[in-house]
């Protein structure tokens, strides 16, 4: 098992010294997307709603 905020570490530093663009890209993408991720699994364990004023959703 790996939590999110180590994935979000493992994917930085493989980022880190990539010269490929496209991979970059694809690595902040990646990160951005486990940000997401995480925030909605907080507030879904303290109930907290989205600025929307709805319910945070899964993004599965």
């Amino acid at each position: 098992a790996i939590s999110w905020a180590v994935l979000a570490d493992r994917l930085r530093a493989a980022i880190e010294h990539e010269t490929d663009e496209d991979r970059v890209r694809a690595g902040l993408r990646a990160i951005e997307e486990v940000r997401r991720e995480m925030q909605i699994r907080a507030a879904e364990k303290t109930g907290v709603y989205g600025t929307d004023g709805m319910s945070a959703q899964k993004l599965h």
